[in-house]
């Protein structure tokens, strides 16, 4: 799958063992709702605003939780 064919502009990609406060800080500082998570070139998963807040809710550590852990895995169901 084409992370290009899914948003419109420039996608935010992050790897699936950033750290949850970076993928926030990431998605606030440009204005979206949710990253494409990459692993090497493979779309391995999709991490949105609602999984950053199920995450919080959750008490998980922001600093050391892996957005492998909280993102949706089958990107591929939007094809």
């Amino acid at each position: 799958m084409i992370l290009d064919d899914l948003v419109s502009g420039t996608p935010f990609v992050c790897g699936p063992d950033t750290s949850l406060r970076e993928v926030a800080a990431g998605l606030s500082a440009r204005g979206h709702g949710s990253a494409g998570v990459v692993d090497g070139r493979e779309l391995v998963g999709v991490i949105t605003e609602r999984d950053l807040v199920r995450a919080i809710t959750a008490g998980a550590d922001l600093e050391s939780e892996p957005a492998r852990r909280w993102m949706g895995a089958e990107p591929d169901i939007f094809e």
